[in-house]
Protein backbone atom coordinates (compact mmCIF):
# COMPACT_ATOMS: atom_id res chain seq x y z
CA UNK A 1 0.00 0.00 0.00
CA UNK A 2 2.97 2.45 0.48
CA UNK A 3 3.89 1.75 -2.75
CA UNK A 4 0.13 2.67 -4.23
CA UNK A 5 0.30 6.02 -1.61
CA UNK A 6 3.87 6.82 -3.71
CA UNK A 7 2.08 6.87 -6.76
CA UNK A 8 -0.90 9.32 -5.82
CA UNK A 9 -3.25 6.44 -5.87
CA UNK A 10 -3.95 6.84 -1.76
CA UNK A 11 -3.62 8.99 1.01
CA UNK A 12 -0.27 7.38 2.81
CA UNK A 13 -1.71 9.17 6.01
CA UNK A 14 -4.52 6.48 6.08
CA UNK A 15 -2.39 3.31 5.47
CA UNK A 16 -2.43 1.20 8.27
CA UNK A 17 0.96 0.91 10.08
CA UNK A 18 3.05 -1.83 9.23
CA UNK A 19 2.90 -4.74 11.30
CA UNK A 20 6.19 -5.61 13.25
CA UNK A 21 8.57 -8.06 12.33
CA UNK A 22 8.28 -11.55 13.55
CA UNK A 23 11.44 -12.57 15.34
CA UNK A 24 14.04 -14.13 13.94
CA UNK A 25 14.82 -17.75 14.88
CA UNK A 26 18.01 -18.46 16.09
CA UNK A 27 20.07 -20.61 14.20
CA UNK A 28 22.69 -23.54 16.00
CA UNK A 29 26.74 -22.04 16.41
CA UNK A 30 26.86 -25.36 13.87
CA UNK A 31 25.31 -24.36 10.87
CA UNK A 32 27.95 -23.28 8.12
CA UNK A 33 27.78 -20.44 6.03
CA UNK A 34 26.80 -21.18 2.15
CA UNK A 35 29.11 -20.38 0.17
CA UNK A 36 27.96 -17.92 -2.28
CA UNK A 37 29.67 -18.64 -6.21
CA UNK A 38 31.24 -15.28 -7.73
CA UNK A 39 28.68 -14.27 -10.76
CA UNK A 40 30.41 -13.12 -13.56
CA UNK A 41 29.23 -9.54 -15.00
CA UNK A 42 28.29 -11.09 -17.84
CA UNK A 43 25.62 -13.11 -15.99
CA UNK A 44 24.60 -9.93 -13.61
CA UNK A 45 21.18 -9.34 -15.19
CA UNK A 46 21.57 -5.61 -13.90
CA UNK A 47 24.58 -5.23 -15.99
CA UNK A 48 23.05 -4.15 -19.25
CA UNK A 49 26.59 -2.63 -20.55
CA UNK A 50 28.25 -5.90 -21.14
CA UNK A 51 27.43 -9.04 -23.74
CA UNK A 52 25.55 -11.55 -21.74
CA UNK A 53 28.14 -14.76 -22.49
CA UNK A 54 31.49 -15.03 -21.45
CA UNK A 55 34.24 -14.36 -24.22
CA UNK A 56 36.94 -16.35 -23.80
CA UNK A 57 38.27 -19.87 -22.80
CA UNK A 58 39.83 -18.79 -19.45
CA UNK A 59 36.38 -16.99 -19.03
CA UNK A 60 34.69 -20.69 -19.62
CA UNK A 61 37.01 -22.88 -17.76
CA UNK A 62 37.16 -20.64 -14.38
CA UNK A 63 33.71 -20.18 -14.22
CA UNK A 64 31.96 -21.57 -11.13
CA UNK A 65 28.31 -21.15 -12.72
CA UNK A 66 26.62 -22.59 -15.83
CA UNK A 67 25.58 -21.94 -18.37
CA UNK A 68 29.08 -22.05 -19.56
CA UNK A 69 28.46 -20.01 -22.75
CA UNK A 70 25.71 -18.57 -24.51
CA UNK A 71 25.14 -21.30 -26.57
CA UNK A 72 24.45 -23.71 -23.16
CA UNK A 73 21.79 -26.29 -23.58
CA UNK A 74 20.59 -28.72 -20.39
CA UNK A 75 21.60 -31.91 -22.32
CA UNK A 76 25.34 -30.42 -21.77
CA UNK A 77 24.85 -30.03 -18.35
CA UNK A 78 23.15 -33.43 -17.67
CA UNK A 79 25.35 -35.24 -19.83
CA UNK A 80 28.43 -34.35 -17.32
CA UNK A 81 26.64 -36.79 -15.23
CA UNK A 82 28.73 -39.87 -14.64
CA UNK A 83 25.06 -41.91 -13.77
CA UNK A 84 22.85 -40.90 -16.84
CA UNK A 85 19.46 -40.77 -16.36
CA UNK A 86 17.08 -43.52 -18.20
CA UNK A 87 15.76 -41.82 -20.76
CA UNK A 88 15.07 -43.22 -24.48
CA UNK A 89 18.03 -43.90 -26.62
CA UNK A 90 17.75 -41.84 -30.17
CA UNK A 91 17.00 -43.67 -32.90
CA UNK A 92 19.33 -45.84 -34.95
CA UNK A 93 22.08 -45.49 -32.00
CA UNK A 94 24.22 -48.34 -30.67
CA UNK A 95 23.52 -46.72 -27.00
CA UNK A 96 20.09 -49.17 -26.78
CA UNK A 97 22.20 -52.48 -27.39
CA UNK A 98 24.95 -51.08 -24.59
CA UNK A 99 22.11 -50.56 -22.68
CA UNK A 100 20.35 -53.79 -23.03
CA UNK A 101 23.57 -55.68 -22.49
CA UNK A 102 23.79 -54.18 -19.12
CA UNK A 103 20.36 -54.75 -17.46
CA UNK A 104 20.77 -58.44 -18.57
CA UNK A 105 24.35 -58.67 -17.27
CA UNK A 106 22.96 -56.62 -13.83
CA UNK A 107 19.93 -59.16 -13.95
CA UNK A 108 22.25 -61.69 -14.47
CA UNK A 109 24.40 -60.55 -10.73
CA UNK A 110 20.82 -59.94 -9.13
CA UNK A 111 20.29 -63.35 -9.57
CA UNK A 112 23.42 -65.11 -8.33
CA UNK A 113 23.99 -62.88 -5.07
CA UNK A 114 21.75 -62.03 -2.42
CA UNK A 115 19.62 -58.65 -2.10
CA UNK A 116 21.67 -57.80 0.86
CA UNK A 117 25.14 -57.76 -1.08
CA UNK A 118 24.10 -56.51 -3.76
CA UNK A 119 22.94 -53.67 -2.03
CA UNK A 120 25.78 -53.25 0.01
CA UNK A 121 27.88 -53.18 -3.31
CA UNK A 122 26.22 -50.60 -4.64
CA UNK A 123 26.96 -48.55 -1.87
CA UNK A 124 30.30 -49.30 -1.65
CA UNK A 125 30.85 -47.92 -5.35
CA UNK A 126 29.05 -44.83 -4.45
CA UNK A 127 31.44 -44.12 -1.76
CA UNK A 128 33.99 -44.66 -3.69
CA UNK A 129 33.05 -42.64 -6.10
CA UNK A 130 32.47 -39.81 -3.84
CA UNK A 131 36.11 -39.91 -2.11
CA UNK A 132 37.80 -39.87 -5.41
CA UNK A 133 36.04 -36.69 -6.64
CA UNK A 134 36.64 -35.20 -3.56
CA UNK A 135 40.43 -36.51 -4.03
CA UNK A 136 40.21 -34.34 -7.31
CA UNK A 137 38.27 -31.31 -5.93
CA UNK A 138 41.38 -31.27 -3.06
CA UNK A 139 44.22 -31.32 -5.25
CA UNK A 140 44.54 -27.53 -5.41
CA UNK A 141 44.86 -27.96 -1.87
CA UNK A 142 47.20 -30.73 -1.13
CA UNK A 143 49.53 -30.90 -3.82
CA UNK A 144 51.52 -27.89 -4.57
CA UNK A 145 53.05 -29.37 -8.32
CA UNK A 146 49.51 -29.24 -9.41
CA UNK A 147 48.93 -25.31 -9.17
CA UNK A 148 52.81 -24.71 -9.59
CA UNK A 149 54.07 -22.83 -12.83
CA UNK A 150 56.40 -24.79 -14.51
CA UNK A 151 57.77 -20.96 -15.72
CA UNK A 152 58.10 -19.76 -12.49
CA UNK A 153 61.36 -20.51 -10.34
CA UNK A 154 59.83 -18.84 -6.95
CA UNK A 155 59.30 -22.24 -5.69
CA UNK A 156 61.46 -25.58 -5.60
CA UNK A 157 59.14 -28.51 -6.03
CA UNK A 158 61.16 -30.88 -7.82
CA UNK A 159 59.83 -29.11 -11.71
CA UNK A 160 62.32 -27.55 -13.71
CA UNK A 161 61.68 -23.97 -14.76
CA UNK A 162 60.52 -24.30 -18.03
CA UNK A 163 60.39 -27.95 -18.04
CA UNK A 164 57.14 -29.27 -19.55
CA UNK A 165 58.04 -33.08 -19.80
CA UNK A 166 56.37 -34.08 -17.13
CA UNK A 167 53.18 -32.14 -18.32
CA UNK A 168 53.60 -33.66 -22.28
CA UNK A 169 54.31 -36.91 -20.97
CA UNK A 170 50.71 -36.81 -18.84
CA UNK A 171 49.28 -35.42 -22.16
CA UNK A 172 50.87 -38.16 -24.01
CA UNK A 173 49.13 -40.69 -21.50
CA UNK A 174 46.02 -39.56 -21.95
CA UNK A 175 45.84 -39.18 -25.59
CA UNK A 176 47.20 -43.16 -25.93
CA UNK A 177 43.89 -44.15 -24.43
CA UNK A 178 41.58 -45.69 -26.70
CA UNK A 179 38.99 -43.15 -25.70
CA UNK A 180 41.15 -40.49 -26.68
CA UNK A 181 40.92 -41.29 -30.20
CA UNK A 182 38.32 -38.77 -31.48
CA UNK A 183 40.14 -36.08 -29.66
CA UNK A 184 43.32 -36.40 -30.77
CA UNK A 185 42.35 -34.00 -33.61
CA UNK A 186 40.20 -30.93 -34.75
CA UNK A 187 36.36 -31.62 -35.38
CA UNK A 188 36.01 -31.17 -39.00
CA UNK A 189 33.14 -28.85 -40.07
CA UNK A 190 32.21 -30.16 -43.25
CA UNK A 191 31.79 -33.64 -40.94
CA UNK A 192 29.87 -32.13 -38.21
CA UNK A 193 28.03 -28.88 -39.59
CA UNK A 194 27.04 -26.56 -37.41
CA UNK A 195 29.43 -27.31 -35.08
CA UNK A 196 31.73 -23.64 -35.47
CA UNK A 197 27.84 -22.10 -34.62
CA UNK A 198 27.55 -23.75 -31.59
CA UNK A 199 31.10 -24.66 -30.22
CA UNK A 200 32.70 -20.57 -29.59
CA UNK A 201 35.70 -22.58 -28.02
CA UNK A 202 36.77 -25.67 -30.14
CA UNK A 203 39.88 -26.98 -29.11
CA UNK A 204 41.35 -31.17 -28.78
CA UNK A 205 44.42 -33.10 -27.31
CA UNK A 206 46.84 -31.83 -30.29
CA UNK A 207 45.95 -28.31 -29.71
CA UNK A 208 46.67 -28.73 -26.24
CA UNK A 209 49.68 -30.28 -26.52
CA UNK A 210 50.72 -27.06 -28.57
CA UNK A 211 49.88 -25.10 -25.81
CA UNK A 212 51.86 -26.47 -23.49
CA UNK A 213 54.81 -26.43 -25.94
CA UNK A 214 54.29 -22.73 -26.13
CA UNK A 215 53.98 -22.03 -22.80
CA UNK A 216 50.37 -21.08 -22.60
CA UNK A 217 48.98 -23.54 -20.72
CA UNK A 218 51.55 -23.60 -17.81
CA UNK A 219 50.35 -25.52 -14.75
CA UNK A 220 48.52 -29.15 -14.86
CA UNK A 221 45.36 -27.38 -13.29
CA UNK A 222 45.21 -25.40 -16.44
CA UNK A 223 45.52 -28.85 -18.39
CA UNK A 224 43.08 -30.41 -16.46
CA UNK A 225 40.74 -27.61 -16.93
CA UNK A 226 41.23 -27.32 -21.00
CA UNK A 227 40.84 -31.21 -21.33
CA UNK A 228 37.58 -30.91 -19.44
CA UNK A 229 36.75 -28.41 -21.98
CA UNK A 230 36.91 -31.07 -24.90
CA UNK A 231 34.35 -33.29 -22.71
CA UNK A 232 32.08 -30.14 -22.34
CA UNK A 233 32.45 -29.30 -26.44
CA UNK A 234 31.57 -32.97 -27.08
CA UNK A 235 28.56 -33.36 -24.69
CA UNK A 236 27.13 -30.20 -25.35
CA UNK A 237 27.39 -30.83 -29.47
CA UNK A 238 26.25 -34.33 -29.81
CA UNK A 239 23.80 -34.27 -26.71
CA UNK A 240 23.90 -36.74 -23.70
CA UNK A 241 21.79 -39.53 -25.03
CA UNK A 242 24.79 -39.91 -28.27
CA UNK A 243 27.09 -42.49 -28.75
CA UNK A 244 30.02 -39.49 -28.23
CA UNK A 245 28.39 -38.64 -25.01
CA UNK A 246 28.83 -42.23 -23.39
CA UNK A 247 32.54 -42.08 -24.94
CA UNK A 248 33.08 -38.67 -23.19
CA UNK A 249 32.50 -40.14 -19.57
CA UNK A 250 34.30 -43.10 -19.64
CA UNK A 251 37.01 -40.90 -21.07
CA UNK A 252 36.61 -38.01 -18.28
CA UNK A 253 36.63 -41.03 -16.13
CA UNK A 254 40.19 -41.78 -17.17
CA UNK A 255 41.41 -38.50 -17.08
CA UNK A 256 40.66 -37.80 -14.03
CA UNK A 257 42.14 -41.29 -12.26
CA UNK A 258 45.15 -40.30 -14.70
CA UNK A 259 45.65 -36.85 -13.35
CA UNK A 260 45.53 -38.15 -9.57
CA UNK A 261 47.81 -41.00 -10.08
CA UNK A 262 50.47 -38.80 -12.06
CA UNK A 263 49.91 -35.90 -9.00
CA UNK A 264 51.11 -38.37 -6.65
CA UNK A 265 53.61 -40.04 -8.17
CA UNK A 266 55.14 -36.59 -8.87
CA UNK A 267 54.54 -35.31 -5.58
CA UNK A 268 56.39 -38.19 -3.86
CA UNK A 269 58.85 -38.02 -6.68
CA UNK A 270 59.20 -34.38 -5.31
CA UNK A 271 59.92 -35.78 -1.26
CA UNK A 272 62.33 -38.03 -2.70
CA UNK A 273 64.41 -35.78 -3.80
CA UNK A 274 63.60 -32.96 -0.97
CA UNK A 275 64.89 -35.57 1.79
CA UNK A 276 67.99 -36.92 -0.58
CA UNK A 277 69.43 -33.31 -0.63
CA UNK A 278 68.67 -32.60 2.86
CA UNK A 279 70.61 -35.78 3.44
CA UNK A 280 73.50 -34.85 1.77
Amino acid sequence: EASVAAHGEKDSSKAPAAAAPSPVPSHSSTTLPLTIPIIPPEYDATNITTQNYLSSAEKIISSELSPLDRYFTVSALLGRLREPFDTPPPPHSGLFKARQAALAAAEKKKKSSSSNSSVNVQELKKAQGCKKYQRILDLKKNNKIYTQDVHDNTENLGVGVGDTTAMLALVKRISNHRTATVFRRAVNPLEAPGYTDRILFPIDLTLIKKMVLCGYIRTFEELHLHIGLICHNCVKFNGRDSDYSMLTREFETYVDDSFLDFMQKQQDKAAMAAAAATNS
